[in-house]
C-alpha cells in the first residue's frame, strides 16, 4: 500500500503527487493532503537554507532572497521580530559564526527598533 511521504498515512482519493530531484535522480513522492505537502516542502527548504550558511556565495544568495521576501514583514512589530528570531535560529543551527554576524548586521536594522530593544532587554 502506498503511504504519504510526510505523515506515512494511507493515501485516499485526494492524493497529491510531485517529482522531487534528490541530486542523482527524480523521486516521485505522494501526499495525503496539501498540509502534508506544505510541511514536507518547508522541511526541505529549511534544510537547504541551513546547508547554504557554510558557503559565503550561497549564503549571500540566501540572504538576498530573505531580504526580498521578508523586508516588509520584518518592519511589522511582533510578527517581524518573531520571524527574525525564527530565521536566526536556522542560521545558528548551521554553526557558522560569520553567518550569524552577517545575518544580525544585515537584518536587525529592519526591525522595529523600540520593540526590539524591549525584547532584548527581557530575553
Amino acid at each position: 500500500m502506498k503511504r504519504c511521504a510526510q505523515c506515512h498515512g494511507k493515501l485516499g482519493l485526494g492524493i497529491r503527487a510531485r517529482n522531487v530531484g534528490n541530486g542523482r535522480w527524480w523521486v516521485r513522492v505522494r501526499f495525503c493532503s496539501t498540509y502534508c505537502e506544505a510541511l514536507y516542502e518547508l522541511q526541505r527548504r529549511s534544510a537547504l537554507f541551513i546547508e547554504a550558511m557554510a558557503d559565503p556565495s550561497r549564503r549571500r544568495i540566501a540572504f538576498n532572497v530573505v531580504e526580498r521576501n521578508c523586508r516588509d514583514q520584518f518592519a511589522e512589530a511582533d510578527d517581524g521580530i518573531s520571524l527574525y528570531l525564527h530565521l536566526l535560529g536556522y542560521v545558528r543551527s548551521a554553526n557558522a559564526n560569520e553567518a550569524v554576524e552577517e545575518f544580525t548586521h544585515r537584518f536587525e536594522p529592519m526591525l522595529d527598533q523600540e520593540l526590539w530593544k524591549q525584547t532584548r532587554r527581557y530575553a
